[in-house]
């Protein structure tokens, strides 16, 4: 259940508001964990139809953020709010399953059980007001292999979509000591899609 809601000045930013969700949610501890408002354009990743391809989609409202972590970058979340673009980005969440698949069979030594472990799967639910909720990694297999933890929600009737994506690899990995500090690296999936309820629940159409 999202947390109630803090009223907002009308000219308060997309990227104020998505920050201030974003910290209700992960819990940052200055110094040591922070992060950065992100200024350049960013686009987020979908796969696309040939394997191993990705393809791009930009939302109306977006902001992208890094992670700070003991002075240094750790990875980085894109948050955005889709609505010339929902159906598409809902047909992209759709089809991840199959594409992910395609994926995950070349690599043969992840099995189901490490699938589920290092949360290589697809999930998709149906939420209150009839929200299609959709999380999944997207993956690339270049010199190792990249995977970012995508959270989709679609509104009913496709009215909007609300996507937050996000690199947690070195942060959770490289920085341990956060596991026990933050949901961000207890349980990614579940954190952002707590992000994504809570930015469902401020700008619901």
């Amino acid at each position: 259940m999202a947390a109630a809601q803090v009223p907002v000045a009308a000219d308060t930013s997309f990227a104020a508001v998505v920050a201030g969700e974003i910290h209700a949610v992960v819990s940052f501890t200055p110094p040591d964990f922070t992060f950065a408002e992100r200024p350049e354009e960013a686009q987020f990743a979908f796969y696309g139809k040939e394997l191993n391809a990705l393809e791009g989609v930009r939302c109306e409202r977006q902001a992208g953020f890094e992670f700070v972590a003991q002075a240094n970058l750790a990875g980085g979340i894109l948050v955005g709010i889709c609505t010339s673009e929902a159906k598409r980005v809902r047909a992209l969440a759709t089809t991840a399953p199959v594409a992910l698949d395609r994926l995950l069979a070349q690599l043969p030594q992840i099995d189901a059980k490490a699938r589920t472990l290092s949360g290589l799967t697809f999930n998709r639910q149906v939420a209150a007001h009839r929200t299609q909720e959709y999380a999944f990694p997207v993956m690339a297999l270049g010199h190792g292999v990249l995977v970012v933890q995508t959270v989709v929600l679609v509104t009913d009737g496709a009215r909007q979509a609300i996507v937050v994506q996000a690199d947690t690899h070195k942060l959770c990995e490289d920085y341990g000591g956060l596991k026990g500090k933050t949901p961000l690296c207890r349980d990614t999936r579940r954190a952002l899609t707590d992000i994504a309820r809570r930015l469902e629940a401020r700008f619901a159409r």
